[in-house]
């Protein structure tokens, strides 16, 4: 054998040998390639997956706190009108003369007031009463009733005193005893409007 033949042989064995390991390289990288535009693919879905579960929970989280908003303000409109209508009572009870206030005062006296009870009137009802509308309750009732010569530093109603407890008949105090037991209710009323 010649060695021209013998060098031919040896630079088409590794023409050979070099287009084999280039075709394999080729699928390697295209192999490579491929596996990389999937893993690209597949995280780019679980991105995409993720993305819209945060945005569903950002959103539910932002629609629920907008809710809150609403119920607050809701809250906030129902105290405020709970607030006129319980004002609306006090001013009427306020500006109530005549036989409309004896009648009422006369019976929470009859109700509450005790033998040596000194009756201390609001400073808009002191006007309203008089030693002998006190003197007619104290003989209904027969006990010993005073009519302090004083007004309270408070509006309306009055005040039972004696030696040893003290009565809140204030509108104010009344008033505070009322809603805390009707709120429930006029609640209730306010929102079936």
């Amino acid at each position: 054998m010649d060695k021209t033949v013998i060098v031919e042989k040896i630079a088409q064995d590794a023409e050979s040998r070099v287009k084999s390991l280039l075709a394999e390289a080729e699928r390697e990288v295209a192999a490579t390639l491929d596996g990389a535009r999937a893993e690209i693919e597949t995280r780019r879905a679980a991105a995409l997956t993720q993305a819209r579960k945060e945005a569903e929970t950002r959103i539910l989280n932002r629609l629920a706190l907008a809710e809150l908003d609403i119920r607050r303000e809701e809250l906030k409109a129902r105290q405020a009108e709970i607030g006129k209508a319980y004002a609306a009572v006090r001013h009427n009870l306020l500006i109530l003369s005549g036989e409309g206030y004896k009648d009422l005062a006369r019976k929470m006296l009859l109700t509450y007031a005790e033998d040596g009870d000194t009756v201390v009137a609001g400073a808009s009802d002191i006007k309203k009463m008089d030693k002998a509308f006190i003197d007619s309750v104290a003989k209904t009732k027969k006990i010993n009733l005073t009519l302090a010569p004083e007004a309270g530093a408070f509006d309306g109603g009055f005040k039972l005193t004696n030696a040893v407890c003290d009565k809140n008949l204030t509108f104010d105090g009344l008033l505070a005893e009322l809603r805390s037991e009707t709120e429930a209710e006029v609640v209730r009323l306010l929102t079936e409007k």
